[in-house]
């Protein structure tokens, strides 16, 4: 992956040495501002994901029950329902989202700029409502990059390590979890959402096999 001046400075070097982001972006083209702006928009979101997984483990909830969770409750960050997860999360460690802002320098204002700038062009652009000229994608790219970056230090200072790294490299080491811990309950919340769908691409291809195209088309 190659790093445009516009990156935030050591960019590669940071990824490589963060496995769970260097994965993410191992394909990405940062050739082409569009396509890798949408690429590294959802790496800030692993990011996102990757620390209530963390609160959650820290809450003893095993890594399974965790992730299955987070399948069905997963939301997009946005500026009121993530903060008041968090803060019941990682209210064990002392810390609340205000604080974890004001602990590293330009968080909040990368946050800012996260919820009012990339997300939104993000979803203009994943939803087909319009596209934009290369500088908006380039400057949403280095929104992404400075929100990561600077997430990741406030986070490493509070669970002993990177978040978007291997969880065996946190110490203190996470506790061993407890199975059949009530998750909304933790999380702040009456209840869990209804569980996601889950697809089939076996149902769907013997599906797509009655669709004969040329009874259409000819």
């Amino acid at each position: 992956m190659t790093e445009a001046s516009s990156d935030v400075l050591g960019w590669n070097s940071w990824v490589q040495a963060r496995s769970r982001i260097s994965s993410q972006l191992s394909n990405a083209d940062r050739s082409n501002s569009r396509t890798y702006f949408v690429d590294v928009h959802a790496a800030s979101e692993e990011m996102f994901r990757r620390v209530i997984l963390i609160g959650l483990r820290v809450n003893r909830v095993t890594y399974d029950e965790a992730n299955e969770w987070l399948f069905h409750n997963d939301e997009t960050p946005d500026k009121d329902k993530y903060p008041k997860i968090f803060d019941a999360l990682y209210k064990t460690k002392g810390i609340a989202w205000e604080s974890c802002l004001r602990s590293v320098d330009g968080l909040g204002t990368s946050w800012s700029l996260w919820l009012n700038f990339a997300k939104v062009i993000r979803n203009h652009l994943l939803h087909g409502i319009r596209s934009y000229e290369p500088e908006w994608y380039e400057c949403a790219i280095r929104v992404n990059q400075e929100l990561i970056v600077r997430f990741d230090l406030a986070l490493s200072m509070v669970v002993g390590g990177s978040p978007v790294g291997s969880l065996n490299d946190l110490s203190p080491r996470l506790p061993r979890g407890k199975s059949g811990q009530v998750i909304h309950e933790l999380v702040g919340r009456k209840k869990s959402r209804e569980p996601r769908p889950r697809i089939s691409l076996e149902v769907a291809s013997e599906d797509l096999k009655s669709l004969d195209s040329k009874k259409v088309w000819q």
